[in-house]
């Protein structure tokens, strides 16, 4: 329930009481040491779906302080956070996530603060990114803003969404688990008096397939609604169950069929019917 991002994070503002333009300089941008920025006014963010967070600083601080001659301030630094993503996993593993990242002012009130989206580039995406279950299919930004007892305050958000990759779950749980049903029906093709070989064989599938269920729980969150996995796990228990029913039902009639055989077949039962008298309509 939760994803870690590692992004640069880059914000610009006016601030005239930082123009140079008037002194004549020929300079228009300063590249300024990012040690500037403690004694500078800058907007109090924080990420309200943060876990934990931190900057960069190897091999020297990640930060980047530019200050135009009319006053234009911008800033760039890069950071790592874990993001709470409230996940919805009744399609598992078909899913697709919508994870977000918002940002939102602290202290200051849309009175003092606002924020938005830069109309040229608002979120870039690197092309080199690879996530092991997840693909990328795009993003979305929406404003959030936020309503307290202290206030109203500006906040933006950037929704990532994600489909998750079937193949990793194909090869270690569907294909598996079907390779067991079918092993299950094996028994139908072997005799119906070999009771060592039809039991053993259907006792041992439906352990088998029990363990891969609670393997595979094991690493999911612990919700209370089923998944669709959920589902396909049951069905395949129900028919490895069903066929070890089968065998018992089977050997249960085969039996009372052999017994009905054997009195038929006895000598008291023949005599009996020698006697027996006849009766036709006339």
């Amino acid at each position: 329930m939760d994803y870690r991002i590692t992004f640069f994070l880059r914000m610009k503002w006016n601030d005239e009481r930082l123009r140079f333009k008037e002194l004549g300089s020929p300079v228009t941008m300063l590249t300024v040491s990012p040690e500037v920025l403690h004694n500078i006014w800058k907007p109090d963010i924080f990420f309200s779906n943060e876990k934990q967070a931190n900057f960069h600083s190897i091999t020297a601080e990640n930060k980047l302080l530019r200050i135009d001659h009319e006053g234009d301030v911008y800033v760039s630094m890069r950071l790592s956070a874990t993001l709470a993503c409230h996940m919805r996993l009744e399609r598992f593993p078909m899913d697709v996530q919508v994870c977000n990242i918002q940002i939102e002012s602290f202290g200051y009130d849309m009175n003092d603060l606002y924020f938005t989206w830069s109309s040229l580039a608002a979120v870039e995406l690197s092309n080199r990114i690879e996530l092991p279950q997840f693909v990328l299919k795009g993003y979305r930004t929406a404003n959030c803003m936020k309503i307290y007892d202290t206030g109203n305050f500006t906040c933006i958000e950037a929704r990532f969404i994600l489909a998750r990759q079937m193949g990793y779950y194909m090869i270690e749980c569907f294909i598996p688990s079907a390779l067991i049903v079918i092993l299950s029906w094996v028994s139908f093709w072997i005799s119906i008096d070999a009771v060592p070989a039809r039991v053993s064989l259907g006792i041992t599938t439906v352990l088998t397939i029990t363990s891969q269920r609670a393997s595979i729980s094991s690493s999911l969150p612990k919700v209370s609604y089923i998944k669709a996995l959920d589902i396909w796990m049951v069905i395949c228990i129900a028919y490895v169950f069903a066929a070890v029913l089968e065998y018992a039902c089977a050997n249960f009639i085969s039996r009372q069929h052999k017994g009905i055989l054997e009195v038929s077949r006895s000598p008291y039962f023949l005599r009996t019917a020698r006697y027996m008298p006849t009766f036709c309509n006339r």
